[in-house]
């Protein structure tokens, strides 16, 4: 016989509607939408269930999911990956073969969520005009939502990290702006810190 079982984390969902609604209202495709809350509403749950145990307060945004959800950005998907003069980079290196094309173009370096076959974590380009470059896959994803990252702060934390990828733990851990990332950033660097590119829980 089956019963309704109600998912352990069914109370985050509750709690993430305003901000999974606000997400399809400026535009985000609503199936990578659906694919990031569920993310975010696991991870919340997980996060609340450790902060509980060890006495500690819960991070800002609890995934990357969450982070998007809030911050993120709608992009059109482009007729075609790559203007002319622009090749396709390395497979598997997103966040470098953007990074390269934005710092060489003076375009915007943008990380988030693609969808091909399936969302993942992803980077891409968008010119002057607000066009997405796709500088890693051979066709151009179906869906992206991301958040633009001016380049110096791109930079800086290439610099504390080590690794290209802006989208790091340190991230998550205090309502972001970019002045107050830019700032924690410049803090880190100045005091020789290095920064662990993964959480541990």
């Amino acid at each position: 016989m089956v019963t309704d079982i109600r998912a352990p984390w069914a109370d985050e969902d509750e709690a993430l509607e305003p901000i999974v609604a606000a997400a399809i209202a400026r535009g985000a495709d609503p199936g990578l939408v659906k694919y990031l809350a569920i993310d975010a509403s696991m991870g919340r749950h997980v996060s609340r269930h450790n902060a509980e145990i060890l006495g500690e307060s819960m991070l800002a945004y609890p995934t990357y999911a969450e982070f998007l959800l809030v911050h993120g950005q709608a992009f059109v998907p482009p007729a075609v990956p790559r203007p002319k003069g622009i090749r396709k980079g390395t497979d598997k290196q997103c966040f470098a073969n953007a990074n390269h094309v934005a710092a060489n173009h003076l375009w915007t370096y943008v990380e988030g969520y693609g969808t091909s076959y399936i969302p993942c974590h992803h980077a891409w380009v968008v010119d002057d005009d607000g066009n997405v470059i796709e500088t890693t896959w051979r066709a151009p994803g179906v869906s992206y939502l991301g958040v633009p990252f001016p380049q110096d702060i791109v930079e800086l934390s290439m610099l504390v990290t080590g690794y290209y990828g802006v989208m790091g733990p340190h991230m998550l851990m205090e309502p972001y702006t970019e002045e107050s990332y830019r700032a924690r950033l410049q803090a880190a660097w100045e005091n020789g810190e290095r920064w662990r590119p993964v959480l541990s829980f």
